[in-house]
């Protein structure tokens, strides 16, 4: 993640409050390498950014 995330200039700020603001590019990112690994400890939002994810598959899915 933080390769793909470097390749594109995410510069994160854990105090910003627009820390979630990546979270989109990032999906869609897993989206096009075909999925990813997601991993770390409870309370970081993993479920949070999975249902981003699982979204973004959902329209996708639709526009077919």
């Amino acid at each position: 993640m933080c390769i793909a995330m470097d390749e594109r200039d995410m510069i994160l700020d854990a105090m910003s409050e627009d820390r979630d603001a990546h979270i989109p590019n990032l999906a869609k990112t897993i989206i096009e390498n075909g999925g990813a690994q997601i991993i770390g400890p409870a309370g970081t939002g993993k479920t949070t950014f999975l249902d981003e994810v699982r979204a973004k598959i959902q329209i996708g899915r639709a526009h077919v």
